[in-house]
């Protein structure tokens, strides 16, 4: 059979890059679900004449992102998708959490609809989820649209067993998930007992081959592989192939652990993953990996592109048209710098200081005020090329995850804009973390932390967790560190 993934799409229904460009032209966008359709509708042609089921996955974080979360509170773009493409299953992400497990079951009973025919049927696999008592949670998972495991029998016979999985460090990117917890912490051995009965209770009812959809996360998946699914593999036991999520980091070939098999689609519909596996009922399973890139070169699944990407644009367009808001592919500014790319990696960047100087332009900053603005880069999520004119989804896509918490304000996609007071302590404070980020992210540097000799080692375990998406982006202040370990600490002036 062929298993084909998607992961991490972020709701970039029209892919990355100049959104207004898509389909057009001059068209260098990456991704987009019309693409991505087309894809998938020829490799499900040329199987279907060769006798080949095809198995079709998404990891997670199908949710924001894009302008199109602006979809959520009437029809969600990304179920919408799942269910054109009539996906076999689907598992829950951290941002699927981003507004907490109310309105995640509110936005899965949106899709479902009222009535006896349901618009929305593809299986929702949450292995280790724990509802605790949750009430729309607990009607989804009654009522069938959220399970616990599936077995597929395929056409030729086979049987597929697909668990869903939210690994422990994606579940610590979900703040607001209570009461939902995650069976996870793959270093507790009762968690790793659980888990194991999870794939050995899919065997026992007829599964020849078991597929974790994962979005749990593997790094470095090319050089030293780690993260999340890596050691799920090494703890757990009969799982044949992982569909990993939520590193954004894709897969150049297959990633073996042990017995099992690790691929990654990579992130926001960029690439899509392909894997044709050839198995010996009671023998050896063999895989062969193949990535389709999604850019301009591939054609777009008209029905799509129109049905579903049209309506939804109009649909959009009427909402911030009565908001006094441009249209979605309104162009409402352009760039003549070249410094202006989504953040690689911890360290000052065009984007990071646009995105922090308009906190500070908001607020009406002068220098009398001693105005701060800080973002972290973890939260931008789009930047600029030379000579691009930005449209109105381009801009919101800069800043676009995250909620309030304020109830009343909820309705308003975006985080919300804090104004804090911050002692001269706390600002160093806030300079050493930016500073400690960049260490934590260099590997030279690191590499001599790890020798327990050095004077900052008991830092390294610390600075282990500081991911780039930890450094934050100033306006209003310039500060400078040492990077010479001449003292015990990085110096912050």
């Amino acid at each position: 059979f062929t298993l084909l993934q998607t992961t991490d799409v972020h709701h970039h229904v029209v892919g990355t890059g100049p959104s207004a460009s898509y389909d057009t032209e001059n068209d260098t966008t990456q991704g987009g679900y019309s693409r991505i359709a087309g894809n998938i509708y020829i490799i499900r042609a040329q199987n279907e004449e060769a006798g080949i089921p095809t198995v079709l996955v998404d990891s997670g974080d199908y949710f924001m992102g894009t302008v199109y979360d602006m979809s959520l509170g009437r029809s969600p773009a990304a179920l919408n998708y799942f269910e054109s493409m009539d996906y076999d299953a689907i598992t829950i992400g951290n941002h699927e959490l981003d507004y907490g497990p109310t309105p995640l079951a509110n936005f899965f009973n949106l899709a479902v609809g009222a009535g006896p025919v349901s618009r929305f049927n593809v299986p929702v696999i949450a292995s280790n989820m724990v509802t605790n008592g949750h009430p729309g949670m607990d009607a989804l998972k009654t009522a069938g649209v959220i399970k616990d495991s599936l077995i597929k029998t395929l056409d030729n016979g086979l049987k597929v067993g697909i668990i869903g999985l939210l690994g422990k460090s994606a579940a610590s990117d979900a703040p607001v998930k209570a009461p939902l917890t995650f069976t996870n912490d793959l270093s507790d051995d009762a968690v790793v007992q659980a888990i194991q009965a999870k794939v050995d209770a899919v065997r026992a009812a007829g599964a020849h081959v078991v597929i974790a959809l994962s979005h749990s996360g593997i790094t470095d998946p090319d050089g030293t592989p780690g993260g999340d699914d890596v050691t799920l593999a090494q703890n757990v036991t009969g799982i044949d192939i992982i569909a990993s999520g939520h590193n954004h980091e894709m897969t150049g070939d297959v990633v073996t652990v042990g017995n099992t098999k690790i691929i990654c689609a990579g992130r926001y519909g960029e690439n899509l993953a392909r894997l044709d596996v050839t198995v010996t009922i009671g023998g050896a399973m063999n895989v062969e990996l193949t990535n389709y890139p999604i850019d301009s070169d591939v054609p777009t699944f008209d029905v799509m592109q129109i049905f579903l990407v049209g309506a939804l644009d109009s649909a959009i367009n009427q909402a911030l048209a009565a908001g006094g808001l441009p249209a979605v592919n309104d162009i409402v500014a352009g760039t003549n710098s070249a410094n202006m790319p989504i953040p690689e990696g911890p360290g000052e960047t065009g984007i990071g200081n646009l995105c922090a100087d308009s906190l500070r332009y908001l607020l009406g900053a002068s220098p009398a005020t001693y105005t701060l603005g800080i973002v972290p880069n973890g939260v931008i999520r789009n930047g600029y090329a030379l000579g691009q004119q930005i449209s109105f989804a381009d801009i919101y896509n800069t800043l676009p995850l995250g909620m309030t918490l304020d109830e009343d304000n909820q309705n308003i996609p975006g985080y919300p804009l804090v104004l804090i007071h911050l002692n001269p302590t706390s600002i160093r404070n806030l300079c050493q973390l930016a500073a400690y980020t960049i260490l934590a992210n260099n590997d030279a540097a690191m590499a001599q932390l790890a020798n327990p000799a050095h004077p900052m080692h008991a830092m390294y375990p610390i600075l282990l967790n500081l991911k780039e998406d930890y450094y934050l982006n100033f306006s209003g202040m310039s500060y400078t560190y040492d990077m010479s370990f001449a003292v015990p600490e990085t110096a912050v002036k």
